[in-house]
């Protein structure tokens, strides 16, 4: 995720255990900004989806290409 010149990287684990699951979620702090000038999501198989101009203050369903 970039915003204002600043970068922002989150993994996310999709896995489980016996009493449990992983979040799979990804939250930004943005500060003031209203909009994600980048969105990067890089999956395991090598496929990313690249999100431009996205508006602020939003849960956004990302799905592999």
């Amino acid at each position: 995720m970039e915003v204002g010149g600043a970068s922002q990287i989150r993994e996310i684990a999709a896995g489980s255990s016996q009493m449990g699951q992983n979040m799979l979620e990804a939250h930004f702090g943005l500060g003031t900004a209203d909009t994600v000038d980048v969105v990067t999501v890089a999956w395991p198989s090598g496929k990313t989806k690249r999100l431009t101009d996205v508006p602020a203050n939003q849960r956004v369903t990302v799905v592999e290409p």
